[in-house]
């Protein structure tokens, strides 16, 4: 057991520069898209107040209102997330292709360690769970902050106060990342697979 955590605390050191760097790029975009959008919001209601000379109560009646569930369900959230998962794919073949076929084929030195062999298998499969588990853990931590941050950039006739239950609930990418039983797991990826074949 010794062994195996030597194994993944080594592969862990090969890949936490490239963790850390997805994980400020995730946390840089999706503030810098809370604060654009939040003011892009704002300046537009105004705008549209003035120009129309109507009130706030009828500019809601046509428009709906602005939350956080609609910025999750942005280009700002969204594709910042999918290329860190994308980056994290990738870096897994990457290793695997240097590992095996690189100039000095490391993998040959891995296997002559004085160590169980499937250790190795095991101690890369923990790091790539390890990691997303770990991108997942830190979007759900940054998701309550964000609301804080996007209501406070609101003012009070604009401000929707939304528990982070209800955002994941309602927005169509969190939910995935977030469900709430294993069932729904399974479900999303049966569904996903399904339409793949499609």
């Amino acid at each position: 057991m010794k062994n195996y955590l030597k194994l993944v605390h080594f592969e862990l050191n090969r890949f936490i520069n490239i963790y850390v760097a997805l994980t400020v790029i995730i946390l840089i975009s999706q503030f810098t898209g809370i604060i654009l959008r939040s003011q892009n919001y704002v300046s537009t209601v105004k705008r549209t107040l003035q120009e129309g000379s109507i009130s706030i109560e009828q500019y809601f009646v046509d428009h709906s209102p602005f939350t956080m569930i609609d910025m999750t369900n942005s280009g700002w959230f969204i594709l910042f997330i999918v290329f860190s998962i994308a980056a994290l794919i990738f870096y897994s073949f990457l290793i695997w292709y240097r590992d095996w076929f690189g100039k000095n084929a490391f993998i040959y030195r891995l296997l002559t360690l004085p160590t169980n062999r499937i250790y190795l298998f095991f101690s890369k499969l923990t790091l790539i769970l390890l990691t997303v588990l770990g991108l997942v853990a830190t979007q759900l931590i940054l998701l309550p902050i964000e609301s804080a941050l996007f209501t406070q950039l609101l003012p009070d006739y604009l401000r929707y106060n939304l528990s982070t239950q209800t955002i994941i609930s309602s927005s169509q990418f969190l939910i995935v990342l977030f469900p709430n039983s294993f069932i729904l797991i399974a479900l999303q990826m049966i569904k996903s697979i399904y339409i793949r074949h499609l």
